[in-house]
Formats: C-alpha cells, sequence, structure tokens
C-alpha cells in the first residue's frame, strides 16, 4: 500500500458543517477564536472508511460527529460524556440528519457546560493553546491545512522502517567531539505526528512544530529535528503520492473554506511540492531555550541539515513573526 496521507470528507458531512447544516455551530466555536477551541476534520481514506469533524479544547476532544454510512453518531471524552454535563447516550447511535438536527440544540448546550469545564481544568488548554491561535489567525503568509497531521502506512513494519531511516539523518547528525552537558538530553527518537501542516504564499508545504512556552529548554531545543522529521515524512510522501498529493491538499483547503474555517482566495501548491520544516515557539519561552535551540540548528547546518529550516516566534492571537 506504501505511504498515504487524505483527510478529506464526503460531501455528507460538509453539508453537516456548512452554513445551514444543522452541526454548523461547531464551525462556530471552533472559529471563535476563544479557550483555544479548534475544530479539525478527520478522513481517514477509503481504505477504513472513517469520516468524522472533532471540536477540540487545546488537546481535549469534547466532539466527534462521525459520518457512519449516510447516518451520523456522537462520540466524546468519557470523561465529559456524562449524563450530568447534558450527554445523552442515545446520540451515539447511528441516526440521520432528520433526527439528529432538531435535537442539535441539546448538542450545543452539552458543549457550554463541558468546554468551560476543560478551560477550568487548565492543564487540558495550555499544550493546544499555540496550535489552535495557529490556525485561526487570519495570515497572509499561509493557509493551515490540517493539525495533528500523520502519514499511514500499508503496515506496521513499513512505518517503523521509514520512520526509523528518516530519524537517523537527524540523529546521527549530533555527534559532537565538546558537547556541552545539556547535549546528553538529546532525544533517542523522533515522532511522526506533525503539529500542524499548512500552505505558504509561496506553494510550499510547511511542517510546522509547535512548542508552547511552557515546555522544557531541552525539548524546545530538539524541537529543530522534530520539524526536520515532519518535512522529511511529508516529503517522502508528496515524493511517492505524484499529482494525487496535489489534489489531496487542495482538497483539503477547499473542504475547509466550504464550511467556513478558512476565508481567501485559496492556496496554489508549488510543483514538484517542497516541504519546509518551521519551528513555531511562543515568543514567551526563556532566552535559555531559545539560545540552545540556536546551538542546536547551527550544529546541524553545518551538517548540511536544517538549512531551509524557518524558526519563527508565536504571540496569543497565533500571529508569527521571525524570532529574534
Amino acid at each position: 500500500m506504501g505511504m498515504s496521507y487524505d483527510r478529506r470528507v464526503p460531501d455528507e458531512l460538509l453539508k453537516a458543517l456548512e452554513p445551514g447544516g444543522f452541526a454548523h455551530s461547531l464551525v462556530e466555536f471552533g472559529g471563535s477564536g476563544m479557550w483555544a477551541l479548534d475544530l479539525q476534520l478527520r478522513g481517514l481514506g477509503e481504505t477504513k472508511k472513517q469520516y468524522r469533524a472533532t471540536l477540540y479544547v487545546g488537546t481535549t476532544k469534547v466532539l466527534d460527529l462521525k459520518l457512519i454510512g449516510r447516518s451520523f453518531a456522537l462520540s466524546a471524552n468519557p470523561r465529559f460524556a456524562a449524563e450530568g454535563n447534558g450527554w445523552s447516550a442515545v446520540w451515539a447511535k447511528p441516526h440521520d440528519a432528520g433526527w439528529l438536527g432538531p435535537r442539535w440544540a441539546e448538542v450545543d448546550d452539552y458543549l457550554q457546560a463541558v468546554i468551560e469545564q476543560v478551560v477550568q481544568a487548565g492543564s487540558y488548554v495550555k499544550e493546544g493553546m499555540v496550535q489552535a491561535a495557529i490556525g485561526r489567525f487570519p495570515s497572509t503568509g499561509f493557509t493551515v491545512i490540517d493539525r495533528e497531521a500523520i502519514v499511514s502506512f500499508g503496515s506496521q513494519p513499513e512505518k517503523d522502517a521509514c520512520k526509523s531511516e528518516l530519524a537517523a539523518r537527524w540523529l546521527d547528525a549530533l555527534h559532537r567531539p565538546d558537547p556541552p552537558t545539556w547535549w546528553k538530553t538529546r532525544p533517542a527518537r523522533l515522532g511522526d505526528e506533525c503539529d500542524v501542516l499548512a500552505v505558504s504564499t509561496e506553494g510550499e508545504l510547511l511542517a510546522i512544530e509547535v512548542k508552547p512556552h511552557t515546555a522544557a529548554d531541552k525539548d524546545i531545543a530538539w524541537s529543530v529535528l522534530q520539524a526536520g522529521m515532519y518535512a522529511d515524512l511529508f516529503q517522502r510522501w508528496a515524493d511517492q503520492a505524484g499529482g494525487k498529493a496535489h489534489e489531496v491538499v487542495h482538497g483539503m483547503a477547499a473542504q475547509r473554506k466550504r464550511i467556513g474555517l478558512s476565508s481567501g482566495a485559496g492556496i496554489q501548491l508549488a510543483a514538484p511540492i517542497k516541504v519546509r520544516p518551521v519551528v513555531a515557539l511562543d515568543q514567551r519561552a526563556k532566552n535559555s531555550a531559545k539560545e540552545k535551540l540556536a546551538e542546536v540548528r547551527g550544529h546541524l547546518a553545518a551538517a548540511s541539515l536544517a538549512t531551509n529550516l524557518d524558526v519563527r516566534q508565536v504571540n496569543l492571537v497565533g500571529r508569527l513573526d521571525p524570532l529574534a
């Protein structure tokens, strides 16, 4: 099967979410700019045939609107899906739009109660606050098309082999004869879930690693490696997928625009696709963390790695500026 990535969803789900659809309030919540709310489409491709729209508060899922055949069902984090919050167990069963639509006001009431709980908990919001802000900010430099984006593989051995190969390129380059003490904190492995995927006005695909100011200095320092890993994964997918990659990315952007998650003239992805790694660092991060990041970046550049890496600082509303 090889590598695959496609989060487009069927028309039935888009109709429910677009203006006038029974579930359009999910888009209103996700685009509100409040409480780290964010709505993402989650198409999982033709093989798995699983499609949903997920509303997040930070990194916490508070509601999934799932398309099952031509019916809809809801699911939520068990911590919050309780009768005391207004949750109804019958929502988890498949229903058509005609049944669920008249009851959607009850779903909104549940969301009002649960969102407040998650925000008050605090810890659920911090990690995802920056990611959500980047996705909402009306940037003229790029358009966000996905969050927590991940490339799929035909089998686990295939995935493990690819990840090991790509990660070795970055991890092996970290050897140095005179490392500072903190250099010993270098990671032993790299992840594969890209925080934010976007398309720049220059037509590049941007693989963005986001770091909040609450992250440890060492995690911020090594974020350069993680951004490079994301970019390598999506570059390999794009190279293998060929024209299909353009179709997927443009289609995802068009779907987000259709339901109201983005505006503007749309994207123009260059051909062939070039993926640029980006680190988006909360501007409140400590200077010590920024200095360590710069040292890692310089070391990799000397090894001809991360030469196209872009490091940006992000403020509370999601604006990305050059890192001073």
